[in-house]
C-alpha cells in the first residue's frame, strides 16, 4: 500500500538528519517495517512494535526541535509516553484545521502536494500549492511557515481543534484525555492482576493505521528539520502549534519537564 512505499522513501530523508532525529526516525521505520512481517506469526508483538514506532516517530519530531532551539522546545522532555501520545493528536488537529478551513474547490489553488526536495542541501518535503490553470505553483519556504491575521491567534485556531479532536475544553482536561491514551496501551503490553496481555481484535487495520501515524510524523520531520536557520526562518505554523503543546502538557499541576 502507499504508507508503507512512502515511509521507506523517508528514509534517505532521515539518514541525512542528525542525532536522536536520525537515529529515532530510522527505528520508527524499521519498527512498523517489522510489525507488518509480524502481523501473522505474532500480532501481539506486531502491535508492540507498531505501538514503540510511533513513539520513535513522535520523539524524532520532538527533537528536532529541540535540535533547532524552537521557542519553548526546552519545556518538554523526550522520554514521556503522555509528550508523545501527545504529539501524536496534536498532529491530528493540525490537519483536521488544514483539510477544514481551506476550500480548494472555492480557491485558486488546488490541492497541496508533498515533494520531495534537496533545496536546503540535503533530501526535504514541501509543499507545493499549484494555481489551477496558470502553470504555476506556491511553495512556502520554509514548507510549513503558514501565519494568521485578525482578533484570532493561529494558536488559539489550532488549540480550538484540538479541543474537538479529544471532545474536551479545558487544557487540563485535554492533557487527561491525552493520558488516557496513552494509558489503554500499557493494557496491550503489560501483564496486569486481571491477566495477561491483550491483542487488538484486528491487527491489520491496527498496523495500517499506526503506519500512516508514524508516516505522518516523519513526513513532520522532512517539513521541519532540513529547513534550518540560518538560511530559513522558524516556521510560524510550528511555533504556534508548539506554544500549544506545552501549555496542555504542563497544564493540570504537573509539569512535563
Amino acid at each position: 500500500m502507499v504508507v508503507w512505499d512512502q515511509l521507506e522513501k523517508s528514509r534517505e530523508m532521515l539518514m541525512a538528519c542528525n542525532g536522536r532525529v536520525k537515529t529515532a526516525g530510522i527505528n520508527a521505520i524499521d519498527h512498523i517495517a517489522k510489525a507488518k512481517k509480524l502481523a501473522e506469526s505474532d500480532p501481539q508483538m506486531a502491535c508492540f512494535r507498531a505501538i514503540c514506532a510511533e513513539e520513535e516517530a513522535a520523539t524524532s519530531l520532538l527533537s528536532s526541535l529541540k535540535d533547532q532551539g524552537y521557542p519553548l522546545s526546552d519545556q518538554y522532555h523526550l522520554w514521556s509516553h503522555e509528550n508523545k501520545a501527545g504529539v501524536v493528536v496534536f498532529i491530528k488537529a493540525v490537519v483536521t484545521w488544514f483539510e477544514s478551513s481551506f476550500s480548494f474547490d472555492e480557491l485558486s489553488l488546488e490541492k497541496p502536494r508533498l515533494l520531495i526536495t534537496d533545496e536546503p542541501g540535503r533530501p526535504a518535503i514541501e509543499i507545493v500549492l499549484p494555481l489551477k490553470n496558470m502553470g504555476m505553483c506556491i511553495r512556502p519556504r520554509p514548507p510549513l511557515h503558514f501565519m494568521s491575521q485578525g482578533p484570532v491567534s493561529l494558536r488559539e485556531t489550532i488549540g480550538g481543534y484540538l479541543r474537538k479532536e479529544v471532545k474536551r475544553t479545558l487544557a487540563a482536561e485535554v492533557k487527561a484525555e491525552i493520558k488516557s491514551r496513552a494509558n489503554e496501551r500499557n493494557l496491550l503490553l503489560y501483564a496486569s492482576d486481571e491477566g495477561l496481555p491483550g491483542c487488538f481484535p484486528d491487527v491489520t487495520a491496527y498496523l495500517l493505521n499506526q503506519a500512516a501515524i508514524v508516516n505522518a510524523l516523519i513526513t513532520a520531520v522532512g517539513l521541519i528539520d532540513p529547513w534550518r536557520k540560518p538560511q530559513y526562518e522558524y516556521s510560524g505554523l510550528v511555533e504556534a502549534v508548539l506554544e500549544e503543546y506545552v501549555s496542555v502538557m504542563k497544564s493540570g499541576g504537573k509539569r512535563s519537564k
